[in-house]
Parts: structure tokens; C-alpha cells; sequence
């Protein structure tokens, strides 16, 4: 004759026992909402307690999760072992994500382990969301690696009815759910879940906590506990994990804050200066440049070489095109961060009576792209980035042959970068998780380049 004898703590039968009394005491029309909350099982996929079910991850949102138990194969082996666990959605269709688990043997023997895994759940698409039409997920865990100890394929069918969720499905094993499981989720409230299932070798308890949303910013935490019944080895286990979005659409305000940084008045003087006359635009193009428009073209190429660009020249086009060459040797993660200093500069020091300026940017004495744009439209984005869908509508992009011939160039090229060394120092970083040696390692270094320009196209580098 088979005795079974519990051996949880008496506070863990209590808590389950008032669990079951709150469902029934409360009536189950006190459930606001209509959908369930999915949150991750003990296992990483989404799902019930060590069961999945056949929802994912929600799109776009990262879900995290701490948990300290034991895999019921090794429960005899290890005094302690922890789970760090986060899955990803993708399209409301797709799920993938990772697991490292640490298990710790008792002092008096020598097994250890320490295990990364990984996992994916598909959602079966096309299926209409309507009553009696149940979502079906397909899923693996434990794909890869070496070592392996949670290995399963699986199938799984979900069903909602009121406020229950039932699951049922077959897994291949031969580590986890090799056979039939099921289970069912009962929504008490928007914040409680009671939870039951087989996973195939158990029989599992447990309650789920889901927070609400923290002051509007869209962040859940979740608390689950867990009780295997049938098993004499097998105490409360815990989880408490994270489900936030990866990304701060909800931070986002259109239209972008006015930039004051830079007054209107300073702008609409440089604006407003007194164009030349039609006599005066007869004269040769040095003349014409003199007194204050000769000091604004001065102190636009003084300004661009300060902020460190490189085979800095001025020139013009016509009467109104301002042409502006430069290298960018500064602002190395991105070649449009550099343009757009160039850009600002040039808005605010161009002299009078130019209208469109054009950029031309130089990459180891190479044209690589011209950029053309109206001045007004440059000075009223940067005082009032509300007329930034206007401005985008009058750039032109070119990155054919440079035509120089109709350029008449107005100052001397500076700031050359011929036989100007440069020393860029990027940092270098390795990181190994979840070996034999420890649960993270990292090698930190520095990776220095030099480069030597020695003529047009050419550089030293080493």
C-alpha cells in the first residue's frame, strides 16, 4: 500500500489553502479584464507553472525571471540551484530566449552544474481569435550548446473559457515533458492567478502576482510560487521576474522642444544683413567679399576648424550658393554627427546674401557626398525644430563626380590633413557567460589605431 505524507512547511499548505478560499468566496465576475496575462513559467517560455502554453512573449517587450527551482531529475543531486531567465517577442508571433542555471551540490559530493540553454515558441498564425477556436504553439528548449539537461520539442493547444485557460500538449523529451501535460491558469483578478498542471512527471500548485503598471510607465512585475504534490523531495520554489518594453515609445513627444540654446534675434541679424547691389555683384568675387561678409566667411572657417575638421574650404556657386568642403577626422561613430555641426555653423556664420549652402564632404581627400540646402530653412529648424519635415523636403543628396569648375573659391584651404597623424583609441570587450569556470568572465582591453595620411586616397595604417 502507497502512503503519501506531505512534507512542505505548514505556512505553504496555508497559503494555497487561502488561495482556493479566495477564489470561491469571491465571485469570478469581480475579473475585470478579458484577456490573460501571459508571464513566463519557471521554465523560460511562457506558459503555466514547468508547462507551456500557446501564447508568447508580447511584441517588442523583454520578459526576466529569477527562480530557485530545483529541476525535479536532480533534485537528489544539488542543495541549491538558480535560474536567470529572459525571453523576447517578436511580431505577436515569435519568442525566443535564454537561460543560465546554476546548480550546487552538497558539500559531501563533487557534482556541479552549470548550464546556459536556449529557447524559441511559435505561435501557429492565421488562426481567427474567436470562441472554440484555440491558439496552437510549437516550441524546443534547450537547443544546442554542449551539456545538455532541459532538453524537450513540444506541441501545445490552448483554450479560453471565461476565466480559465486550459493547455494540453505532448512533448518529445527526454528531458522535460516527454509525453503528455496539461494544465489550466484561473484568473481570480487582474493581479491573481491560480495555477495547476502535470508537466509529464509532476504534479504542480501555484499562484502567479502580476503588479500594475508603476506611476504609467509600463513595467510588471511578477511573483510566482510553485508546489509540486506529488513529490516527497519537492518544497515551495519560487520565481520573480521583470516585463518591461524595449524601447520608450511611450517617453516620446512630437513635435521636439523649440532649442533656445541659439537666439532668433542673433539669427535674424545674420539674416538681415544688407545684400550687395547689383553693382556691387559685378565686381570680381574677392572684392565683393569684404568688410563684413569677408569676417563672416572668417569666422565660419575659423569655427569649423576649431571643432577639429579637416581641409576646411570656402567658396561660391553663382551669387547665392555658399559652398562649404570639409573633412570630418572628429566625429567617428557616424559621419552625420559631423554634419550636422557643419550644418549649424554654417547657418549661423554664413554671410549675407547667400541663400543655399552646400556641403561637401571629404573622406581622405576623396568627395564622398555633396549635401544641398536652403539657409532659411537651416536657421528656422535650428530656432524652431517644429520645421524639421520642411527643411527635409529641401535637402538634396548627391554622390556623384564632384564639378568643381564653376566654383569660385573664396578662402585657402586649411587645417590640412596631409602627414597629420591620428591616434584613435577604441575599447575592446569579451565577455564569456555561463562557463565551466565561473557564471561571468570578461577581458577588457584597449585597441589603439594610427593613421598617417600620405596623399589622396592613401593612408598609413597601423
Amino acid at each position: 500500500m502507497l502512503r503519501f505524507r506531505p512534507v512542505y512547511p505548514l505556512a505553504c499548505r496555508i497559503s494555497m489553502i487561502t488561495a482556493c478560499f479566495l477564489m470561491l468566496i469571491f465571485p469570478i465576475d469581480a475579473c475585470r479584464g478579458e484577456r490573460f496575462h501571459n508571464a513566463l513559467s519557471l521554465q523560460g517560455f511562457t506558459g503555466i507553472l514547468n508547462t507551456p502554453n500557446a501564447s508568447v512573449t508580447r511584441e517588442g517587450h523583454l520578459y526576466t525571471l529569477y527562480s530557485d527551482q530545483k529541476e525535479n531529475g536532480l533534485r537528489s543531486r544539488l542543495r541549491r540551484e538558480e535560474s536567470y531567465i529572459f525571453s523576447v517577442g517578436m511580431f505577436d508571433l515569435l519568442e525566443f530566449g535564454g537561460r543560465l542555471t546554476e546548480g550546487y551540490a552538497p558539500h559531501e559530493t563533487n557534482f556541479f552544474m552549470r548550464d546556459l540553454s536556449g529557447n524559441f515558441k511559435l505561435r501557429v498564425p492565421f488562426i481567427p481569435e474567436r470562441e472554440y477556436f484555440p491558439n496552437i504553439a510549437i516550441g524546443a528548449q534547450d537547443i544546442g550548446g554542449g551539456a545538455q539537461h532541459l532538453r524537450t520539442i513540444y506541441g501545445v493547444v490552448t483554450e479560453e473559457i471565461g476565466q480559465f485557460r486550459f493547455s494540453a500538449g505532448y512533448g518529445n523529451g527526454p528531458d522535460r515533458m516527454k509525453g503528455l501535460f496539461g494544465g489550466v491558469e484561473a484568473k481570480a483578478f487582474e493581479w491573481l492567478y491560480l495555477l495547476g498542471e502535470y508537466d509529464a512527471r509532476e504534479t504542480n500548485l501555484g499562484l502567479r502576482l502580476v503588479s500594475p503598471e508603476i506611476i504609467g510607465i509600463p513595467v510588471n512585475f511578477q511573483a510566482t510560487i510553485k508546489l509540486a504534490v506529488n513529490s516527497k523531495q519537492g518544497g515551495a520554489e519560487f520565481g520573480f521576474g521583470l516585463m518591461l518594453p524595449l524601447g520608450s515609445d511611450h517617453h516620446n513627444i512630437l513635435p521636439l522642444e523649440t532649442a533656445h540654446h541659439i537666439s532668433t534675434e542673433s539669427l535674424k541679424e545674420t539674416g538681415n544683413q544688407r545684400e550687395p547691389t547689383s553693382e556691387q555683384n559685378s565686381r570680381s568675387d574677392v572684392t565683393s567679399m569684404e568688410g563684413s561678409s569677408q569676417l563672416s566667411l572668417a569666422r565660419l572657417r575659423d569655427r569649423l576648424a576649431i571643432k577639429g575638421f579637416q581641409n576646411i574650404r570656402l567658396g561660391k556657386k553663382g551669387d547665392r550658393e555658399l559652398i562649404v568642403e570639409y573633412e570630418n577626422g572628429r566625429y567617428n561613430s557616424n559621419e552625420l554627427d559631423g554634419m550636422g555641426v557643419v550644418a549649424g555653423i554654417t547657418a549661423v556664420n554664413a554671410p549675407a546674401g547667400f541663400e543655399i549652402t552646400t556641403l561637401v564632404i571629404r573622406k581622405k581627400g576623396i568627395v564622398i557626398l555633396q549635401v544641398t540646402m536652403p539657409l532659411a530653412d537651416m536657421k528656422a529648424f535650428i530656432v524652431n525644430s517644429n520645421t524639421l519635415e520642411k527643411l527635409q523636403a529641401q535637402i538634396s543628396l548627391d554622390n556623384g563626380l564632384y564639378d568643381d569648375s564653376s566654383v569660385t573659391y573664396l578662402t585657402n584651404t586649411v587645417n590640412h590633413s596631409w602627414l597629420s597623424p591620428v591616434l584613435v583609441l577604441d575599447p575592446g570587450l569579451k565577455t564569456f557567460v555561463g562557463t565551466e569556470y565561473a557564471i561571468f568572465d570578461y577581458l577588457l582591453s584597449v585597441r589603439p589605431d594610427f593613421f598617417l595620411p600620405l596623399w589622396k586616397g592613401g593612408v598609413f595604417n597601423a
